[in-house]
């Protein structure tokens, strides 16, 4: 348990030195040290234990609460993700083989890759202004790119027309729905390329500034509907106004008549 304490301490102090994305990954460096430690401390007890014994003590010793229970839940979870209480989920027969295995795995390229992925999806659904910055380019881009290509589709074919008016006396008309064609795919290219370029640099900067000014937005837009409602009072009360000032003079004429 001294053990376990000390490693958690190394291992608070260097998540605090560290961006908070990466604290699990620490985490799970540390929990491997602590398998390894609690590997050697049992065979120093026992050098002749064997390796189902030992994968066994190994088992309890991790999920056992009066063991790890003093323990943070990020570190006790990191253990546990080290070493899975099923044994079915492990990468190996033994403890010793399932570890080796996993500390191979976490240095593999694979990996790593996955690592880094799942760290900047965390960081994408933490920044509010990246996710703004990052929906407004695809939403741009999207738009501006079937807008693009209808626009290049249509100023394409019509080039192409034109182009294949030239030779049409000797293709006998074919070369003016042949140079549309062309022209229309290479529109449809070009168009939605640029389109799509366009709208996704335009979108994000949009969607990165209005984030910038939320609160201004987010001000102007009550202040906007606060002068909606005002002004929908005041045409209330004039309507009331006047319907009472009309069955007045309604009822004045009809006690005149009589």
């Amino acid at each position: 348990k001294r053990s376990l304490s000390d490693l958690e301490d190394d291992c608070s102090k260097e998540i605090r030195q560290m961006l908070s994305d990466t604290a699990d990954e620490v985490w799970m460096k540390y929990a491997g040290k602590a398998v390894v430690e609690i590997v050697c401390m049992l065979q120093s007890f026992n050098p002749e234990i064997s390796k189902e014994r030992l994968s066994s003590d190994v088992h309890s010793i991790i999920h056992s609460e009066s063991v790890v229970g003093h323990l943070s839940a990020s570190f006790v979870a990191a253990l546990r993700v080290s070493v899975p209480l099923d044994r079915r989920d492990w990468m190996g027969r033994d403890i010793e083989r399932h570890q080796a295995r996993r500390q191979a795995l976490e240095r593999s390229v694979i990996w790593k890759v996955l690592r880094a992925f799942r760290q900047q999806a965390v960081r994408f659904a933490q920044d509010g202004k990246l996710q703004a910055t990052t929906i407004s380019a695809l939403g741009g881009a999207a738009v501006c790119s079937t807008g693009g290509a209808a626009f290049g589709v249509v100023a394409g074919s019509a080039l192409g027309a034109a182009c294949g008016l030239f030779p049409a006396l000797l293709t006998f008309g074919l070369s003016i729905p042949a140079g549309a064609f062309v022209g229309a795919g290479a529109g449809l290219v070009t168009g939605s390329t640029a389109g799509g370029t366009l709208g996704l640099f335009g979108g994000g900067l949009a969607g990165r500034s209005a984030y910038a000014k939320r609160s201004e937005i987010c001000s102007g837009a009550s202040e906007a509907w606060a002068k909606v409602n005002s002004l929908a009072g005041t045409f209330k009360q004039r309507a009331n106004v006047s319907a009472i000032f009309m069955k007045d003079l309604v009822g004045g004429t009809g006690g005149t008549a009589r």
